[in-house]
């Protein structure tokens, strides 16, 4: 009888639920010893199992090999689709000796009498498979052997010559089955695979669409609010430069900061607004939508306007212009071939020290006109070269040297796309540490 003292067991008894109390069996079997021997026990019960010989492994193995080169009869139920394969291969080569005695009949000189049986091995190793197939050719055997060749004037097996036949259409057959079975099968993996494929490229194409759809949806929404900071700062500008024009040094010193931040937050909102017509520009293109206001124009008049423009925004900077004496007219939208040649030059500053100057070239070469934007940056490698049009792609071994605002890696996918709608082309000579040169080309009127 166990009692208390205070709120603990006497030193000479055990607790209820201490291992003292409990049965024994169970101890035995919590304790490591015995799981030691459960493990021992299964490991031996395991190893008692009879184990297949290489009858039994061989028998499986060839019923492996039926079940792959078996081609299933998919209309039918579960249970009926591998066997009516079986079936249906028996029952043509009943109907294949049917024929031929229906043959001997008629022309009793006919010389081959395993020509069809031949066909219908070959026609079921292309429908149901090498399996199906090498039992129609031992039922072709035994019909031949038995309902064939004693109807006619052969032998069967008593003829030299008739055992030579049998053993050759046993031998044909089933090389028939089996090569007839794979190619099928290659085909149909084939087929499987190129549906796969087009499964997987349609999924892509719908996520795409929606992203674009996304953009678009996005672009919209963030460029409205964009504009109106946009004209908010500008109008606050306007009217700082009005209460500035006193002749009031100090009021013009209390104002200069305030104008100096508007001027950032104008940078900051021209760089947004810029990185938004680029999704919008995108989604555009993704769905063929991008607007294209085509008319007969100068090139060069566009190149010269796109940087003038450029200086102004980097005074800083030096542009060579080497301006060709002819008109070069093409046939395209000139605001978008600026955006091609803004987009250019602006890369061209980002990428490059702000010592050195970028030329321009714009040439005639053959039937097209030539735009060139040579800098004198870190270069691209081969590797990098191959990558520069693609969308999203930034390279991330060179830093800008002139911009702290960084891009979404689409200026030059959406230039692409720009100039191939043009019917023209676009280019790179680079190589590290010689700068680059973006070029395009455009067909002439």
């Amino acid at each position: 009888m166990n009692k208390h003292a205070g709120e603990g067991f006497l030193p000479d008894e055990h607790p209820p639920n201490s291992e003292a109390n409990q049965p024994l069996f169970r101890v035995l079997v919590s304790s490591p010893y015995a799981t030691v021997s459960a493990e021992r026990q299964q490991q031996q019960s395991a190893d008692s199992e009879p184990r297949p010989n290489s009858v039994q492994r061989l028998w499986h193995a060839m019923l492996r090999w039926l079940g792959d080169n078996s081609f299933v009869i998919e209309w039918l139920p579960p249970p009926w689709r591998i066997l009516a394969s079986y079936f249906l291969a028996v029952g043509l080569i009943v109907l294949a000796t049917s024929a031929t005695l229906l043959i001997y009949a008629m022309f009793p000189t006919f010389s081959f009498p395993s020509a069809l049986e031949m066909m219908v091995i070959a026609l079921v190793a292309l429908s149901l498979g090498a399996g199906p197939s090498i039992l129609a050719t031992l039922t072709g055997l035994v019909t031949l052997e038995v309902i064939v060749l004693p109807s006619t004037s052969h032998g069967g097996f008593d003829d030299a010559g008739d055992f030579f036949e049998l053993a050759l259409f046993l031998v044909v057959g089933v090389t028939i089955s089996i090569i007839a079975s794979r190619v099928e099968h290659g085909r149909k993996q084939a087929v499987g695979d190129r549906a796969d494929a087009l499964a997987r490229e349609l999924v892509t194409r719908q996520t795409n669409e929606r992203m674009d759809e996304f953009l678009s949806i996005a672009s919209h929404e963030l460029r409205t609010p964009l504009t109106g900071i946009k004209t908010s700062i500008q109008l606050a500008q306007r009217r700082l430069k009005r209460l500035s024009l006193p002749e009031s040094v100090d009021q013009q010193d209390l104002l200069a900061p305030t104008l100096e931040v508007l001027d950032i937050a104008k940078r900051e909102v021209d760089r947004q607004t810029r990185l938004v017509g680029d999704l919008l520009d995108i989604s555009r293109i993704r769905a063929n939508k991008l607007e294209y206001h085509l008319r007969d124009c100068d090139l060069v008049t566009i190149v010269r306007e796109a940087v003038e423009a450029q200086r102004l925004a980097a005074p800083a900077r030096v542009f060579h212009f080497d301006e060709p004496t002819e008109r070069l007219i093409v046939h395209a939208d000139p605001d978008r071939i600026s955006q091609v040649i803004t987009n250019f030059l602006t890369n061209a500053h980002k990428y490059s020290p702000a010592d050195q100057p970028i030329a321009v070239r714009v040439k005639r070469k053959g039937a097209y006109a030539r735009v060139l934007v040579r800098d004198h940056g870190l270069g691209l490698t081969a590797e990098e070269q191959a990558q520069i049009w693609q969308r999203f792609h930034r390279v991330a071994s060179i830093k800008a040297q002139n911009d702290s605002g960084g891009g979404l890696g689409l200026g030059l996918f959406i230039c692409k796309s720009i100039v191939e709608h043009h019917q023209g082309r676009v280019g790179l000579r680079s190589a590290r540490g010689r700068g680059s040169t973006f070029w395009f080309t455009l067909p002439l009127l």
